[in-house]
């Protein structure tokens, strides 16, 4: 019976201890527990046994078949060794075992084995966490089992806070593993792959200009150990980039030429390894984020200063000021006037009923690719024929733009993100702006060349087209309305036609009449519909100065700063010459830049630059209002009312010259559609004034919330402390102008 026992708990199955065999009815009751403890730990020992071996064998993740193997080869191995031991005793008569008379006393043998049952308990509880459950069809990931292992370290007993720390020593080892093959080579493990949290997206992205084929790597959150945080896994995903970009510019025998004769990235590698090897188990989050950080900036001083410049980042970053946020306002200019040209010329006939009586319908009319290319190709050539283009782009930053910056149509249907790619952390409204310049949704968007994508990511490029659009509708309303002041039939008295001259000087006098009652109606009903038109321009002229000229203006000049220059900028006068003087300024070449620099203490490397600019970004969607929830909705649909507001207007201006000329239209009652335009003009007028209150409404209710709110600092967005975004003071001076002429059109 003892032999039986030593081997029930060496794992191997035990009729003696089998409920079926009836034994019971012939042992005490306690003779039956202490065989119950016994069967208990050799049941553990044969579950744990055979599930962390298919655990080993089979499971997808590297990382919790290190941990069973560590199991097996460790912790059983030592319960294995216990019971080698009190069988060695037992056969030597050892008195701790053996009792009188040669005998074993079954309480001595449980005793031996006293705390095994905690441990092999809490052992198949972990084998059970890492095991695959079949009924969820889910699979632990090697971040879970270490986050689980660290968890289970902070107990009370320290046998299994040892064992817990051992576990987590073999499952860290293991992922280090892994880091070190995308940190030292830029490559993702062969082995563990679908573990790793660098994911690689099988997309390609084409650089046609230096045709270099650069790989999409994205993080996948739900992979991410605790002990990573955002910070240093961006920075892992810049290594690893920078590496693969590296490689493949040396494959495609580019003429980059390096400091040494060996790839920089070669001869770095034993350092880079040290830095690794010197991580010790548990991995503190911060002494991960000091290596990482000493191999990046290892990393940027050797072999990235070369591949990707700062001045390559400041022209890029230039483009995206002057033609993604309209400092370059003839850009927008030309812009809007080139998609209005073409809607008119395609409804020539009857632009003016067409924009009245459809506008709610433009939806619904077709808007190919090749026509929104060929608008921005006309504004490009627009732009080409200014005077001051070929004076001030020196450095090639127009014809850059030209190649780089695109419009294009948006799907309906837009693709669904990846769930392994990491999302944005910049929160901005999803209130569309984009379908305001076209009847259907387009976006501008920036082809990113390689190396450029390693400072600069889709979900960036994606954000400023967000902001370009919002920017774009505010400057496209303040076009649309100053429109109006030259409808000069609705302005102005037009003289009456020549009576007949045989007519008496009382009908004459009568003719006089009846035009000056027409004057006065219509100057009575008109005078409430132009005071709200000059309000809502107001509005949005004061809105977008305040974007421009402040927020816009301000933060470009703190990152320019940043990064270790001077702006020297001339103060540009208020009104349209703002747009004007920006245009000239900001399309200023790389001299501008070398002779107003300041001196450079020490260079920023390339991730940092990328953190500091994304910053920045998060910095002016916050400013602009866009991070708000209730401020985009109102603008959007004060900005559609205004739509609707100047087609009915240049509707009108059409019916009432019509009916100042006499015309007779077979088809058309001009008296009866005046009189409609007018009741729904009055209608709309009440509704864009409302709409007014509530912007400047929402504006003041921003202001009350961001009092407290004033050192909003997105610097905890990065996890640096280099670059702080500038802060605006709040919407206090914008609330002021806007109250005045509120109240003063009342």
């Amino acid at each position: 019976m003892l032999h039986e026992l030593l081997l029930a708990l060496s794992g191997h199955h035990s009729t003696l201890l089998s409920h079926k065999t009836g034994i019971e009815h012939v042992l005490s009751p306690a003779e039956t527990s202490l065989l119950a403890s016994l069967a208990h730990l050799g049941d553990l020992h044969s579950g744990i046994r055979s599930r962390a071996a298919a655990i080993s064998s089979s499971h997808p993740s590297t990382i919790c078949r290190a941990v069973s193997l560590a199991i097996i080869s460790t912790h059983l191995e030592n319960f294995q060794q216990k019971i080698i031991e009190v069988e060695s005793s037992i056969l030597q008569h050892d008195s701790p075992v053996a009792g009188t008379y040669n005998t074993v006393p079954l309480s001595g043998l449980v005793t031996e084995f006293d705390g095994w049952s905690r441990r092999l308990e809490w052992l198949w509880h972990v084998i059970q966490f890492i095991q695959h459950d079949k009924t969820l069809k889910t699979c632990c990931t090697g971040s879970q089992i270490i986050g689980k292992l660290r968890e289970e370290a902070q107990t009370g007993y320290p046998d299994i806070e040892d064992m817990s720390l051992g576990l987590i020593k073999v499952a860290e080892t293991a992922w280090l593993r892994q880091l070190s093959a995308w940190i030292l080579f830029g490559k993702i493990p062969t082995l563990g792959a679908v573990d790793f949290f660098i994911t690689h997206d099988q997309a390609l992205d084409t650089d046609t200009s230096s045709e270099v084929t650069t790989s999409r790597y994205a993080i996948e959150s739900s992979l991410l150990p605790k002990f990573v945080s955002p910070s240093t896994a961006d920075s892992v995903l810049f290594i690893g980039k920078s590496l693969n970009h590296i490689r493949e510019r040396r494959s495609k025998a580019l003429n980059i030429s390096f400091k040494s004769s060996s790839p920089p990235e070669i001869s770095l590698l034993s350092g880079h390894h040290t830095h690794l090897s010197s991580l010790v188990s548990p991995i503190s989050s911060s002494a991960l984020s000091e290596v990482i950080k000493a191999i990046r900036l290892s990393l940027s001083k050797n072999a990235l200063q070369q591949l990707l410049p700062s001045t390559k980042v400041l022209g890029i970053l230039r483009i995206l000021k002057d033609f993604f946020l309209l400092e370059y306002g003839d850009f927008a200019v030309a812009l809007i006037s080139g998609a209005d040209e073409h809607l008119m010329s395609r409804h020539r006939p009857n632009t003016t009923k067409f924009m009245q009586k459809n506008l709610e319908k433009l939806g619904s009319v077709p808007i190919k690719e090749g026509e929104v290319s060929a608008v921005l190709a006309h504004t490009w050539t627009t732009l080409a024929s200014l005077e001051d283009i070929d004076d001030h782009d020196e450095d090639g930053g127009f014809d850059l733009a030209r190649v780089l910056v695109q419009l294009s149509i948006k799907a309906l249907v837009p693709k669904p993100m990846s769930p392994r790619v990491l999302q944005s952390k910049i929160q901005i409204s999803e209130v569309a702006f984009d379908d305001l310049l076209f009847p259907t949704p387009t976006s501008l968007t920036l082809r990113v060349p390689s190396p450029l994508d390693l400072f600069l990511t889709s979900s960036d490029v994606k954000i400023y087209s967000h902001l370009h659009a919002y920017l774009l509708s505010i400057r496209r309303g303040h076009l649309h309305l100053s429109e109006l002041w030259k409808l000069t039939v609705l302005r102005r008295e037009q003289p009456v036609s020549k009576e007949s001259s045989h007519k008496s000087h009382r009908d004459k006098l009568e003719a006089l009449a009846r035009t000056r009652r027409r004057s006065n109606r219509r100057g009575n009903t008109m005078r409430p519909i132009w005071a709200t038109l000059r309000l809502a321009s107001f509005l949005l002229t004061e809105l977008g100065e305040y974007f421009q000229g402040e927020i816009i203006k301000s933060s470009w000049t703190q990152l320019f700063s940043w990064l270790g220059h001077q702006v020297s900028e001339p103060e540009s006068s208020a009104g349209q010459d703002h747009d004007r003087d920006t245009s000239t300024l900001h399309l200023r070449g790389s001299a501008e830049v070398t002779s107003q620099s300041l001196p450079m203490q020490s260079p920023h490397d390339p991730e940092q630059i990328t953190l500091a600019h994304r910053s920045y970004l998060n910095s002016l969607v916050h400013s602009l209002l866009l991070g708000d929830l209730y401020f985009p909705k109102i603008l959007r649909g004060f900005l559609s009312k205004i739509d609707h507001l100047v087609a009915l207007m240049h509707r009108l201006n059409t019916i009432q010259q019509n009916l100042d000329l006499e015309v007779i239209d077979a088809f058309t009652n001009y008296a009866v559609e005046h009189q409609e335009l007018l009741d729904e003009l009055k209608e709309f007028h009440s509704q864009v004034d409302s709409n007014v209150e509530d912007v400047i409404q929402r504006l003041k209710e921003i202001d009350i919330l961001r009092v407290g709110e004033s050192r909003h600092n997105p610097t905890s967005l990065t996890g640096h402390d280099d670059f702080i975004p500038w802060v605006g003071t709040g919407v206090d001076q914008l609330l002021i102008k806007l109250d005045f002429a509120s109240q003063t059109s009342r």
